[in-house]
C-alpha cells in the first residue's frame, strides 16, 4: 500500500487534496484479500510474530505522526 499513500501525498503536493485528511478520506478502505494461516502452515509463527509487530506500531508511532502533521 506504500504506492498509494506516495500518490496521496503527490494529490496533496499537487492541490488535488486539500489536506492528508481529505485525501484518506477520498481513499478506497476495501480489503481485497486476508491471509489467515492454517494450523499445519509452516510459517504460522513467523506470521503471528510480524502481525503483532504490525498491530503494535500505531500505538507507538501516532504521536510522531501528529507531531509531523503540525508542521
Amino acid at each position: 500500500m506504500a504506492p498509494v499513500g506516495a500518490a496521496l501525498l503527490a494529490g496533496i503536493g499537487a492541490g488535488i487534496f486539500k489536506d492528508i485528511y481529505d485525501a484518506t478520506s477520498r481513499g478506497q478502505k476495501k480489503v481485497f484479500r486476508e491471509f489467515i494461516p492454517t494450523e499445519d502452515c509452516r510459517v504460522r509463527e513467523v506470521y503471528q510474530k510480524r502481525f503483532e509487530t504490525y498491530i503494535s506500531l500505531y500505538p507507538a508511532l501516532k504521536d510522531v505522526f501528529r507531531k509531523n502533521l503540525e508542521i
